[in-house]
């Protein structure tokens, strides 16, 4: 065979090869039921809200049908009529105002440069069992060193903290407390003792006790006044 005709054998063998290698493939046609079937899952995949969109969707969507979650659901509001027990529980005070039910015993000394108050408040029961031992550390016994009080016959015992910045000196009195407080001379006793009876409810007409000593610069006070023992 001359190298002409094998040249023509090769190119024709080339062309065969390259015809089935880029022969296209046979089409595949689908019958309409086939396509009724992907259509349907097509439309199920992508036009139903997933799980996680659904949830995300404002209430009251139509499409948001899934149950609101026990860990979404707001709990109930409490009334103020269910904390009203409660806030009558509170005082608004350290001693709150009981009518009839609280007394105070005090005693004012008048000097010239200062004003000095000694004060106890407590139960009518109380200031009645403390009365007469108060008067006696108080009013009896006690002296003055020109204008301030000399408490140094009060017993030890008797000595307290003070609970105020405003007092000289607290004592304990089986019990009850004794305030002793120090003010500018000239003060309105009236008016103290006013804004004693507001502190136990009284009012400006109710009856007191106010026994003067000393040419009135020493004043016994007595809220409410006692009722006369038979």
């Amino acid at each position: 065979m001359s190298n002409t005709n094998l040249k023509v054998l090769l190119a024709l063998a080339v062309g065969v090869i390259v015809g089935l290698l880029v022969q296209p493939k046979e089409e595949r046609r689908y019958s309409d039921q086939e396509i009724d079937n992907i259509n349907s899952t097509l439309s199920q995949r992508f036009n139903k809200p997933s799980q996680k969109s659904t949830a995300a969707l404002p209430a009251g969507h139509p499409m948001n049908t899934a149950p609101q979650s026990s860990m979404t659901r707001k709990p109930p509001v409490s009334t103020s009529a269910g904390m009203a027990p409660m806030m009558q529980q509170m005082p608004g005070s350290k001693d709150p105002i009981v009518p009839g039910k609280l007394s105070i015993i005090g005693i004012i000394y008048k000097r010239d440069s200062s004003t000095w108050f000694f004060k106890a408040k407590d139960s009518i029961a109380n200031i009645d069992r403390i009365n007469t031992s108060f008067k006696k550390y108080f009013l009896d016994d006690l002296k003055f060193d020109g204008d301030k009080p000399n408490l140094s016959h009060i017993p030890e015992t008797m000595q307290a903290p003070n609970t105020s910045s405003m007092r000289v000196a607290t004592f304990m009195l089986d019990g009850v407390e004794i305030s002793v407080s120090q003010l500018a001379g000239q003060q309105n006793v009236f008016s103290n003792v006013q804004r004693w009876m507001r502190q136990i409810g009284m009012t400006d007409n109710s009856a007191i006790q106010l026994d003067f000593k000393d040419n009135k610069k020493t004043i016994y006070v007595r809220l409410p006044r006692p009722k006369a023992t038979k």
